[in-house]
């Protein structure tokens, strides 16, 4: 499984800010806990954790609305009916093994 997570503006704009440096994004307004490095969490339908990854940084993008861009990668999971993604401390989205094969197992997620 592979993903994205984008999050929406406003940014922290001290040493670590993208406004700053444009290198490390930190989100502020409830999402300072999604960083660059944070686990990724795929369960199964019975809450038995199957795959696990963490957050890396993509490039951010600059604009009229600031985004902090995250991928994550998740080795080969096993057969399941369900899956459960969290980040972090966030309890994600349910996905079906159907909707997953749909998307080709790429997820895009957003805050």
């Amino acid at each position: 499984m592979t993903g994205t997570l984008s999050v929406t503006g406003p940014y922290n704009a001290g040493s670590y800010g993208i406004a700053a440096q444009q290198e490390h994004c930190v989100p502020d307004d409830g999402y300072s806990d999604v960083v660059e490095g944070i686990s990724v969490v795929v369960k199964d339908q019975s809450g038995i954790v199957i795959g696990a990854s963490t957050l890396m940084q993509d490039d951010p993008a600059f604009g009229t609305d600031l985004l902090c861009h995250f991928v994550f990668t998740v080795g080969a999971l096993p057969d399941a009916p369900f899956y459960v993604l969290s980040i972090g401390r966030r309890e994600g989205p349910t996905y079906s093994a159907s909707e997953l094969e749909t998307m080709n197992w790429n997820v895009a997620l957003s805050l």
